[in-house]
């Protein structure tokens, strides 16, 4: 089985038509089947996520671009991003700025290790 928890369903995936062969559609796993994104169909999905938000943070509300300065760069955040849940599918997806994503007070930042002593 894969790291991500999802095994490939080979049949739809031939029929999904994907564009980067890494990209894969799941058996499906709790009652539906997901996608798994690489690439330029990565790409495309994460267009249909800042057409869908448009283009707007859906945590603090402040409008993003696809690129530009850092801080004003849209990001594409799982929702559930746990083994075995973190599939590509749009139903799991939501836009946020980086500094909402990646920023203090995000789970990314939570999660990633610090250098230094901890403060007491």
């Amino acid at each position: 089985m894969p790291l991500n928890g999802f095994k490939r369903d080979e049949e739809a995936t031939g029929k999904a038509g994907f564009l980067d062969r890494a990209s894969y559609v799941t058996l499906p796993k709790f009652g539906e089947p997901h996608v798994i994104l690489h690439g330029l169909d990565k790409e495309a999905q994460r267009r249909a996520l800042f057409a869908r938000e448009k283009s707007i943070c859906q945590k603090c509300s402040i409008r993003v671009y696809w690129e530009g300065p850092l801080w004003q760069v849209g990001e594409w955040s799982h929702i559930e991003d746990s083994i075995g849940k973190k599939c590509d599918c749009l139903h799991n997806a939501e836009l946020l700025c980086h500094n909402c994503h990646q920023g203090p007070g995000s789970k990314h930042y939570l999660r990633r290790p610090r250098l230094g002593t901890p403060s007491i």
